[in-house]
């Protein structure tokens, strides 16, 4: 959020900032920077030329960028560390590798990371499952989209390396996800219901949703207040979470209205 404040303040009141897709999957910062001038575009033909642009934090792939960089008078790349350092383990696979990554099929993410890859062997594989359904390989990568969960992603490796003991690991999910993991993981041992606090379209805050679900804690991702269960006041131990990108104002909010419904 941060870049798009300072691109805002550098550019022309009048003149909108070009975002593609979305800065992070939440809704609420959406509207906000919708609220500050921001316009959502779907692909750099839609970026009117020289306009000012802003890629989002799950980055894009090479060939994008270029076309961005080719329209856009000035174009300021909001790509998360993490992301960038999956997308250049992507480049340096080598031809007579294969690339397989670990993720979510339309995720932009994924999406970006494949495209860097120079390999023409490219697998996203989404479950343990689809695993045991890729062609022979000789020299496997794996990969993984830096939101997903790690412990999914160490499921994910084991099969690959049954499968084929030559593969390697490279690359890690956001230290900012596994932190949250690691700390739902130790929370629904001690709750009776879970709200995770942010986007349906945001896949941390969802994988925080199935830690709750799969150690059998009721379990709901909402993105505020409005969406508080009707069963809340059943529940004496509520555990809170929230995805990496929900703002903490949006935290703040939630956690009063509980309190208030429960009369803390």
């Amino acid at each position: 959020m941060q870049s798009f404040r300072q691109l805002r303040a550098e550019t022309p009141a009048s003149e909108p900032v070009y975002v593609l897709h979305e800065l992070v999957h939440n809704r609420t910062v959406t509207e906000q920077m919708m609220a500050a001038g921001a316009r959502f575009i779907a692909s750099p033909e839609e970026l009117p030329s020289g306009a000012t642009g802003l890629i989002g934090a799950h980055g894009v792939g090479p060939q994008v960028e270029q076309a961005l960089r080719a329209r856009a008078a000035r174009l300021v790349d909001a790509t998360c560390p993490i992301v960038k350092k999956v997308q250049q383990a992507a480049a340096q696979i080598l031809p007579d590798e294969a690339l397989v990554l670990f993720g979510v099929r339309g995720h932009p993410e994924a999406e970006g990371i494949l495209a860097h890859a120079v390999t023409p062997s490219r697998f996203l594989v989404t479950s343990v499952e689809e695993i045991a359904a890729l062609p022979e390989l000789s020299k496997p990568v794996f990969l993984c989209q830096t939101t997903l969960g790690h412990e999914q992603a160490d499921r994910a490796f084991a099969a690959l390396r049954e499968r084929f003991p030559s593969a390697r690991r490279a690359g890690s999910i956001c230290h900012a996800s596994s932190e949250r993991q690691a700390a739902v993981e130790e929370l629904v041992r001690q709750v009776d219901l879970l709200l995770v606090i942010g986007s349906p379209h945001s896949s941390n805050a969802n994988r925080l949703r199935e830690i709750g679900a799969r150690a059998g804690v009721p379990s709901y991702l909402i993105e505020g207040p409005e969406q508080l269960p009707a069963e809340l006041t059943r529940f004496s131990r509520i555990g809170l979470a929230a995805g990496a990108s929900t703002p903490d104002e949006q935290i703040q909010r939630t956690a009063a209205a509980v309190r208030c419904q429960l009369k803390l």
